[in-house]
């Protein structure tokens, strides 16, 4: 790997983590009100969540234990239902 040192004034320093600043701001504002409760996961996310193969991933779908949506070809879990069937199945 070729690794490359890097010199950058003070100002322009001052300037990037100023854009930096800015752009962190908009993120926070436009994500407002979200919380993990609206997000939606990929069958590969849940599978690593849960640490689980595709296979029975799949099984506690067709058994019905574990709701999902289709969105064309993909399938996606919201991660409220993922949380619904972690807490149903805690002793």
């Amino acid at each position: 790997m070729n690794q490359k040192i890097l010199v950058i004034d003070e100002d322009t320093l001052k300037h990037l983590l100023a854009k930096v600043d800015t752009l962190h701001d908009k993120l926070e504002e436009n994500n407002k009100g979200n919380t993990l409760e609206n997000y939606y996961l990929s069958s590969e996310e849940v599978q690593l969540l849960l640490k689980v193969s595709s296979r029975t991933l799949y099984t506690w779908r067709v058994e019905g234990k574990i709701k999902y949506s289709n969105l064309g070809n993909k399938i996606l879990f919201r991660f409220e239902d993922v949380k619904a069937f972690v807490d149903s199945r805690l002793l």
